[in-house]
């Protein structure tokens, strides 16, 4: 099982519980990898498409990571609004231990 990529954990958070997770690929033109920063245990650097077991900061992160989208209004198809969504899609597969890789 890949890990993320990621710099030293802090002593009081090292032994968290962690899941695995696969981040969705982007569109075209988008970075392959994606760099999740400001987690209690370090900054991360994960590949899109590769299944990686992560604590649950990092899942946190990529939850509150949002993007708006310009769509057309369902209401009046005169007007526009932003609806916001998810940067990173990812699909979490269970807890380390849990699942078979």
């Amino acid at each position: 099982m890949p890990e993320a990529t990621k710099q030293p954990a802090s002593p009081k958070t090292a032994h968290s519980e962690r899941f695995v997770i696969e981040i969705m690929f982007a569109n075209d033109g988008e970075p392959r990898d994606v760099f999740i920063g400001g987690c209690e245990e370090g900054d991360f650097i994960i590949t899109r498409g590769q299944r990686v077991a992560v604590p649950r900061s990092v899942m946190d992160r990529l939850d509150t990571a949002v993007l708006g989208v310009t769509e057309v209004d369902p209401r009046d198809n005169a007007n526009t609004i932003v609806t916001q969504r998810k940067r990173f899609s990812y699909t979490n597969y269970g807890r380390v231990g849990e699942v078979d890789l």
